[in-house]
């Protein structure tokens, strides 16, 4: 369970095989509990980066309490995708109110956390 401020690392390793490889094109988008969906891609949106051949990472902080499913997908020569579910605990500070993160990206939460999802094409 996660909680609201708290910045978290978002990874998917995509591969063919046991052989990390680079998609052609990566996506990633996460649907927020109000039904907002962010959508990133890797060379167009800074939020979305790499870290090795085939492995891809978003920093998200969390601004609303509910369901979080995010999902990472990728193209031709490795065509495959992978979606992950978390929870954002309801908190008496925050009740109806998405919260305001800096610019800078940093969390208000007590540490961070990391999530991975392993994407294998074909």
């Amino acid at each position: 369970m996660h909680t609201i401020g708290q910045k978290v690392k978002l990874a998917a390793t995509f591969a063919v095989g046991l052989t990390p490889v680079d998609p052609g094109r990566v996506t990633f988008r996460m649907e927020k509990p109000d039904g907002t969906v962010t959508p990133y891609e890797y060379g167009l949106d800074t939020e979305l980066t790499k870290s090795s051949t085939g492995c891809f990472v978003v920093h998200w902080i969390f601004t609303q309490a509910g369901p979080h499913t995010y999902r990472w997908a990728g193209t031709e020569p490795c065509q495959a995708s992978g979606e992950a579910f978390c929870e954002v605990a309801y908190s008496p500070f925050f009740q109806g109110v998405e919260v305001e993160t800096e610019a800078s990206g940093s969390g208000i939460g007590v540490g961070g956390a990391a999530a991975e999802v392993v994407v294998v094409g074909p």
